[in-house]
């Protein structure tokens, strides 16, 4: 059941860096983003789970219907999807595939008279129909940090994942030729301490596990750098990935933290310390991104389960706050500006907490929003200004 808010709510941003062949994507940007929502009056909705948001634009977004990704890579704290071939056709993100597929072909093995590429095993970016994956994002506190840096928010992707292709792909040609220090510990960001002999065993299974196909799971359990990952998915993740899904890009995952923060610790930056705050205020997050077939409308999801102890006013309060803290933000990328202004209007709901398949969901905060931004313009104006 869906609970409106009646008061002013507000706005929300999540910081983290890019990472592996997903972060190509705009999934796993999770980068920044901003919305805030304005005082409106809502009839409860008894059997949805979600608010339609309304569409400037004449294509209906988040039309997919909801995956489940745990039914496939089993128990882990976090799971992403990209519709990659979709997301690489927006003109925005098109321009940064060449520079993908460079940073990926660098991570294949090479010799002084061979450097092979995607291309050479018929692995092709804008070919990548679905990219299905665990992720793990982690908070850590520590007042010894050697660099000064106390807090700090990390995004790891596990060696987890599915790949559908538009066409077959030669996965144990790929899988050979794959530099896996390379991949994992500079892409990815995840690498295990491993001797060579124990990577080309790991190298050896995988490939007797490989064929010539569309679909390849890829997965060595000896390869993950933390086995604190094989966590059975809680009813409320699922719930509130379900709310977020049906687009071009879907992402959930709990916040591990690591040391308590002292409630006299304020980061020197006032919009840090107030993304700082809702973060540790949060145990779950999910984003879910779609965007119009002319590609200047787009749509963003986002929802927050408190953590425990925290109260749902609380969660808002500290929602509240990190809006205050973006009121005053104002980015040289035209972009990103449009996107914070446009993100005003947003649409803040409670859901909350209902039975599902015999337990107790936990409530949880959803934010909804649409941008529209004519990226052509945009490119051309930049085009003309280089």
């Amino acid at each position: 059941m869906l609970k409106g808010i009646a008061h002013r709510l507000p706005c929300s941003r999540f910081a983290n860096r890019c990472i592996t062949w997903s972060a190509v994507i705009v999934c796993t940007w999770i980068g920044c983003w901003s919305v805030s929502g304005q005082t409106t009056t809502q009839e409860k909705q008894p059997d949805s789970k979600v608010v339609t948001a309304s569409h400037t634009a004449p294509v209906k977004m988040f039309s997919q219907p909801a995956t489940a990704p745990w039914e496939l890579l089993g128990d882990l704290s976090g799971y992403y999807e990209v519709e990659v071939s979709r997301v690489l056709s927006h003109p925005y993100a098109n321009i940064y595939q060449p520079m993908i597929t460079a940073t990926l072909n660098s991570a294949l093995r090479s010799t002084p008279n061979e450097a092979p590429t995607l291309k050479q095993f018929g692995l092709s970016l804008d070919e990548i129909d679905q990219l299905q994956g665990g992720l793990t994002v982690s908070y850590r506190y520590d007042p010894e940090a050697p660099d000064g840096q106390r807090s700090s928010i990390g995004l790891n992707l596990n060696s987890k994942a599915k790949v559908t292709s538009a066409n077959p792909v030669d996965w144990p040609g790929f899988i050979n030729a794959l530099d896996f220090e390379k991949f994992f510990k500079h892409i990815v960001g995840s690498y295990p301490a491993l001797a060579e002999s124990d990577l080309e065993t790991i190298r050896e299974t995988l490939v007797k596990s490989a064929e010539k196909s569309r679909v390849y799971t890829f997965d060595d359990d000896s390869l993950q750098a933390s086995k604190v990952m094989r966590e059975s998915p809680t009813e409320t993740r699922k719930a509130i990935w379900e709310a977020v899904s049906g687009g071009a890009v879907t992402v959930v995952y709990d916040i591990d933290q690591t040391g308590e923060v002292p409630e006299e610790y304020k980061e020197q930056d006032g919009l840090n310390h107030a993304s700082m705050k809702m973060t540790i205020a949060t145990e779950t997050a999910a984003w879910g991104v779609d965007f119009s077939q002319d590609y200047k409308t787009f749509q963003v999801r986002f929802a927050a389960v408190p953590k425990e102890g925290v109260s749902m006013d609380a969660l808002l309060e500290k929602f509240e706050a990190l809006k205050v803290a973006f009121a005053d933000h104002t980015s040289d990328e035209e972009a990103t500006q449009q996107f914070l202004d446009n993100f005003r209007n947003a649409k803040v709901t409670i859901v909350e907490s209902q039975q599902s398949n015999g337990k107790t969901t936990q409530a949880y905060m959803l934010v909804e929003g649409e941008c529209t931004i004519d990226f052509f313009k945009l490119m051309k104006s930049k085009d003309t200004e280089d």
